[in-house]
């Protein structure tokens, strides 16, 4: 059976399995508490700990994906208990490989050992919770198989949003400001749509690439919380991003 909010309670346990690549260090696989789960940086390695980082991007990702399968099954779980999902790539042109169940991709320069992707991932282990997709037409249609936020539990967990209008119109020859008020005017939409206000935001990942523009986006940010109390937030700098010509 599932494991439920009042066998785990607070409590942090990890999880270990063999269905999945051992640590390569001093973590677990995952980590649950609270009815969620935790599942550390992914890697393509096989169940053996043989490294894969020689083998086609489409092997990386299946062995990756068997990773999580196995840790899914340890947690009796499956992908529909999956909340949130967010892969590194060193290769933005590979992320068309992805679009069927990735929430965030990001792109960055280099991985351990060579590695093309790492996946992390957020899943739900509480029997009979709910999952519901969030969609809305005031906001940019999402470009993939999955949606532009999902409700779990009382919480709602935004996939990663870009400058792109309603109509689907790409906005990265517009300036920073206006990029950034596009976004924030997305997420405001989605926000409406799963009944919370921007004072509910508890956090928020943001990746740049102009260091230079936090200050920028910070006054932005700001105005869009409606408060002067400080929320959790990552500032992130790219040195290339994702080409949306």
């Amino acid at each position: 059976m599932r494991q439920s909010m009042s066998t785990t309670g607070n409590k942090l346990v990890p999880i270990i399995t063999k269905k999945a690549s051992p640590p390569g260090g001093h973590y677990s696989q995952a980590m649950t508490c609270k009815g969620l789960a935790y599942v550390s940086g992914l890697l393509p390695f096989t169940a053996e700990g043989k490294r894969l980082n020689d083998a086609s991007f489409s092997d990386q990702v299946q062995a990756v994906l068997t990773n999580l399968k196995g840790i899914l099954e340890e947690v009796n779980c499956n992908a529909q208990n999956i909340v949130s999902c967010r892969v590194y790539i060193t290769d933005i042109d590979n992320w068309v490989h992805l679009m069927t169940f990735i929430i965030a991709v990001v792109p960055v320069p280099t991985l351990h050992f060579g590695f093309k992707l790492e996946l992390e991932a957020i899943i739900s282990v509480i029997e009979n919770s709910i999952l519901r997709p969030v969609n809305t037409n005031k906001a940019a249609k999402a470009c993939g198989h999955y949606s532009q936020a999902m409700l779990c539990d009382g919480r709602t967990y935004v996939s990663g949003l870009l400058p792109i209008t309603v109509a689907g119109v790409k906005l990265n020859h517009a300036s920073f400001s206006d990029q950034t008020r596009a976004v924030l005017t997305i997420l405001k939409s989605i926000l409406d749509e799963s009944s919370s206000r921007p004072h509910d935001v508890l956090s928020c990942r943001v990746y740049v690439t102009d260091i230079d523009n936090w200050g920028v986006f910070d006054k932005l940010y700001q105005e869009f919380l409606e408060i002067t109390n400080h929320k959790e937030r990552w500032c992130l700098f790219l040195p290339f991003t994702m080409d949306l010509s």
